[in-house]
C-alpha cells in the first residue's frame, strides 16, 4: 500500500468520527483522492523520463569509448588577454566554470555552516528531536510519531478555518510555492524529494504549524492529541534554522479566507507571549510591508531587536575607532567591576536589544539594558540565531548582543547583580548555570559589526576620568556596604539620630536654655506684680 493510500484510510477513518465537520470533511476526503491520483500519473511520466535519460547517457558514452579507445586526450589551451586567469587554471577551474560559480545565490533558508555541524553539540540544539519542518529532515524515523499525526492536524486546521474547497486552496498554494524550493539547499534533498512531494510536504508543514501555533495562543493543546513532554520538543523545533518554512507559507494558508487577523500579527503574538517580548505591535504591522521576515526564525530576530535591526552605531571607520583599535574596542569589564566602579544598572522598558545606552555624571554612570530570560530553550535558539546571521554578512545584530552579553557576564555574581536589577530573569536554575551558558554560547564568537563600539566606548571613557572613578567608587562602595538591605539602613539612621541628640543634648549642656527663659519669665512676672501694687 503506498504512502498516498494510508494517509486515504487515515483521513477516511477521521472524516467518520468527526460529525460535525460535514461537507468540509467530505471534500478534503476527495481533495485528498484526486492528490493521489496525480501522484502515480507524475510518477509514471518521471519513471519513464529516468529510463530514457538513463539510455541516452549509456549510449552517448559507449559511442565515445568506441571512438576514443581507452586513452582520453584532453588539450590544455593557454589563453591570453583579458580572459586570462591564471590563478584559476593553477586551481583547475576554467573562467566559464568560474563564472557560473559567481552567479550562484546562496539559499534563504540554509543549513547550519559546516564549522557548527561539526561540533558535539550539533544533533542536540541543530537538529529537530518531534517534528520535521521542510524538507531537510524530513522522512526520518525518530521523528515518525509526529509525521503520522500532521494529516489529521491539517484536516482540524482545514475545517477550523472553514476552508470549504480545499483543492482550490492546495492548488493556490502549488503554484505559489513551487519557487521557494529554490530557497533551500537542493542537493541535500532532490533524490529523496521531488516537485509533487514537496508542495504536498509544504501544505502539511504549514497547516501543522498554523494548527499549533492557534492551538497555543487560543488555549487548546489538549485538542491536538500529543503529550506534553512532545509539545516542548516541538516548540524547540520550531526555531531551528534546518526546520523552517519560507514565510509566504504561512500568509498563503492563513490569509486564504480572509481573517481578520493577518498571518504576521497573528505569529508576532505568538512570539511576543511565549518569550515576554514587550514590543509595539501597531508599529510592526504599520510598517509590515517595508520589510518581511524571510520565516519564523527570522521574525523572532526581528521581534528581539525591533523592527529596524540596523539600529545601532555601526560606523567602523571613524577616527577615535581607529586610534582605540579593533581589539580595545571588543573589551568591556563584567558586571560586579561597572557596579564598584559607580555604574548603575536600568532595566529598557522599550525590550529591543539595539537601545541598550550608557549615560553617566559626576557621581555615577547608568547602563541601561532590555530584559533577557533564560530558560531550557534559551540556548537552542541563540545557536540557531547565530548560525543564521553566520550566513548572512548583513545580519550581525543579535551576534553583537550575545557578545556584549558574554563581555558583561564572567561569573554567577554578575548574574545575581543583573537579576536584582530586573535586567535578567532565570528560569534555567543557579547562577552558575546561567553564567556557564553563556560563557559557552560567547566562546570564540566574534560579529562582522559592532552595533555596541559607541557604548563600549563611553564606558571606556567614564573609566578614564580616574579622579571622578574614585568618588563614584567610594559613593558605590558606601552605598553597597552600608545601604545594602533595609536593616542596615535603618540601623544607620537611627545611629545618625541618636548622634544628632547626643550632640543637642551636649550643646544645651554648656549653654542652658531652659535657666534663661525660666529667669526671663520670672522677672517678667515680679515686674508685672509691682505694677499692680
Amino acid at each position: 500500500m503506498t504512502s498516498m493510500e494510508e494517509l486515504q484510510q487515515e483521513t477516511k477513518h477521521v472524516g467518520k468520527e468527526d460529525n460535525q465537520a460535514g461537507r468540509s470533511m467530505e471534500g478534503i476526503t476527495i481533495f485528498v483522492e484526486e492528490l493521489q491520483q496525480e501522484k502515480k500519473l507524475v510518477g509514471k511520466d518521471v519513471d519513464q523520463a529516468s529510463g530514457v535519460s538513463q539510455q541516452a547517457i549509456s549510449t552517448t558514452t559507449h559511442d565515445e569509448l568506441e571512438k576514443g579507445g581507452n586513452e582520453v586526450v584532453v588539450p590544455i589551451e593557454f589563453s591570453h588577454g583579458k580572459e586570462a586567469d591564471p590563478i584559476g587554471w593553477l586551481m583547475g577551474t576554467p573562467v566559464e566554470e568560474k563564472s557560473s560559480q559567481s552567479m550562484i545565490t546562496k539559499p534563504k533558508l540554509p543549513k547550519i555552516p559546516l564549522e557548527r555541524r561539526e561540533t558535539d553539540e550539533f544533533q542536540k540544539y541543530y537538529e529537530p528531536r518531534a517534528v520535521s519542518i521542510g524538507p531537510y529532515h524530513h522522512g526520518k524515523p525518530q521523528l515518525k510519531q509526529v509525521e503520522d499525526l500532521k494529516l489529521n492536524l491539517v484536516n482540524q486546521f482545514l475545517c477550523r478555518e472553514g476552508v470549504k474547497k480545499p483543492d482550490e486552496l492546495f492548488n493556490k498554494f502549488a503554484d505559489q510555492i513551487k519557487e521557494f524550493r529554490s530557497w533551500y539547499d537542493e542537493p541535500s534533498f532532490t533524490e529523496r524529494i521531488d516537485e509533487e512531494k514537496f508542495v504536498r510536504m509544504m501544505f502539511l508543514d504549514g497547516c501543522f504549524v498554523l494548527m499549533y501555533i492557534s492551538c497555543v495562543m487560543f488555549d487548546e493543546l489538549e485538542t491536538l492529541g500529543i503529550k506534553n513532554q512532545i509539545l516542548t520538543l516541538i516548540q524547540q523545533d520550531l526555531w531551528l534554522l534546518e526546520n523552517q518554512l519560507p514565510f509566504a507559507v504561512f500568509e498563503c494558508l492563513w490569509e486564504w479566507e480572509d481573517n481578520i487577523l493577518p498571518s504576521s500579527m497573528m505569529l508576532c503574538w505568538f512570539i511576543d507571549e511565549t518569550f515576554s517580548i514587550r514590543a509595539n505591535l501597531s508599529y510592526f504591522y504599520s510598517r509590515r510591508d517595508e520589510k518581511k521576515p524571510s520565516h519564523l526564525l527570522d521574525l523572532l530576530r526581528m521581534r528581539f531587536l525591533g523592527q529596524d535591526t540596523d539600529t545601532g552605531d555601526t560606523r567602523e571607520h571613524s577616527s577615535n575607532y581607529r586610534e582605540e583599535g579593533i581589539t580595545k574596542s571588543r573589551l568591556l569589564r563584567n558586571v560586579k567591576e561597572l557596579t564598584a566602579a559607580g555604574i548603575h544598572l536600568k532595566l529598557d522598558k522599550s525590550a529591543r536589544l539595539a537601545d541598550i545606552k550608557f549615560s553617566y555624571n559626576c557621581f555615577h554612570g547608568k547602563l541601561t539594558l532590555p530584559p533577557i530570560t533564560i530558560n531550557g530553550s534559551t540556548k537552542t535558539i541563540f545557536l540557531n540565531m547565530i548560525a543564521y546571521e553566520m550566513d548572512n554578512p548583513q545580519h550581525y545584530q543579535f551576534t553583537s548582543y550575545l557578545c556584549f552579553l558574554d563581555s558583561l557576564i564572567d561569573n554567577a555574581d554578575d548574574v545575581s547583580e543583573m537579576r536584582s536589577a530586573g535586567v535578567l530573569e532565570n528560569f534555567l536554575g543557579s547562577d552558575h548555570e546561567v553564567a556557564e551558558l553563556i560563557n559557552q554560547i560567547g566562546n570564540d564568537l566574534v560579529p562582522e559589526k559592532d552595533v555596541y563600539k559607541s557604548v563600549k566606548r563611553e564606558i571606556r571613557r567614564y573609566f578614564s576620568g580616574r579622579k571622578k572613578v574614585k568618588v563614584a567608587t567610594w559613593i558605590a562602595q558606601v552605598s553597597r556596604d552600608h545601604f545594602g538591605n533595609p536593616w542596615t539602613t535603618i540601623a544607620i539612621f537611627a545611629a545618625a539620630f541618636a548622634i544628632l541628640l547626643s550632640v543637642v543634648q551636649t550643646y544645651y549642656t554648656i549653654f542652658p536654655l531652659a535657666d534663661k527663659c525660666n529667669c526671663n519669665y520670672l522677672n517678667g512676672t515680679v515686674k508685672t506684680a509691682n505694677r499692680h501694687l
